[in-house]
């Protein structure tokens, strides 16, 4: 695990202005997205920490701390993820979006 983003990469100013946007919503839109989902949902004060935690832990970072414990290769873990995203996307969501419109 580590950084693997060459520095000559980030000197380019369209990748610098990307990595500033994505730092952004990462870290601070989605920390405060979920402080508001959990304030919402009643959350206990232990469960919105770890909530905001995750929000803002990057998704490779997850992934590669799965890979390393597990001892999986990198391309196995991107593959479960891709496949689990699309499966969340395509069947997940609809269904609670069904479910929540029914008892609703």
């Amino acid at each position: 695990m580590g950084l693997r983003i060459s520095v000559k990469l980030i000197s380019h100013s369209g990748l610098r202005r990307a990595l500033m946007l994505t730092s952004l919503f990462r870290f601070v839109l989605a920390s405060l997205l979920a402080t508001l989902n959990s304030i919402l949902a009643g959350f206990m004060l232990k469960d919105t920490l770890r909530f905001i935690v995750v929000s803002a832990t990057p998704p490779a970072v997850m992934n590669a701390i799965i890979a390393e414990k597990y001892i999986w290769s990198p391309e196995v873990v991107a593959i479960v993820v891709a496949i689990l995203t699309v499966l969340l996307l395509l069947v997940v969501f609809p269904v609670l979006y069904i479910v929540f419109t029914i008892l609703h």
